[in-house]
């Protein structure tokens, strides 16, 4: 029985086929088989390592690649759970700056003892002897004329005007 040994195409071999016989195709044991086919079989032994070679990089480079891309999924990962964070701790801000707006209009109309009238002109001026504020009409001269208005705001020290 005779060992023989063929270089396969699909692992960089040209198909040929070696035997230790003397096979007049293959056999190294056949007249001049030394001759015709040991250092061709070497050849392709060289071929089929490069082969291998070959695969093994392009392996590593997908190896490489879902490294890479894990990294990725991972940094973005950390990233939205950033976000998140701040979305979760300005949501509380809002929260709070909403409580502290609605204290100040509940304040606002403790001060005056009603809610601001819906008149034109009213306004809350501060009034510093009270300790407080008080209401205050602006004349209608003082409201069409945006200079005069700015004018009357410093005089009565304005604070927060309600319709104008």
């Amino acid at each position: 029985m005779a060992n023989s040994v063929t270089f396969l195409p699909a692992v960089g071999g040209d198909g040929s086929t070696v035997s230790d016989d003397d096979n007049p195709d293959t056999g190294i044991a056949a007249p001049y088989g030394w001759t015709l086919r040991f250092i061709p079989a070497l050849k392709q032994m060289v071929a089929v390592g490069q082969w291998i070679v070959s695969a093994a990089n392009t392996v590593q480079g997908y190896l490489t690649g879902a490294n890479n891309a894990a990294s990725s999924a991972t940094i973005s990962a950390a990233s939205a759970s950033g976000s998140a964070t701040s979305a979760g701790v300005y949501a509380g801000q809002s929260q709070a700056f909403a409580t502290q707006a609605a204290n100040s209009a509940s304040a606002a109309a403790a001060v005056t003892g009603l809610p601001l009238p819906a008149t034109a002109g009213a306004v809350l001026r501060v009034n510093p002897a009270a300790n407080g504020y008080q209401l205050a009409q602006l004349s209608t001269a003082d409201l069409s004329d945006g200079a005069a208005l700015a004018r009357a705001m410093r005089r009565s020290k304005l604070a927060l005007y309600n319709q104008l």
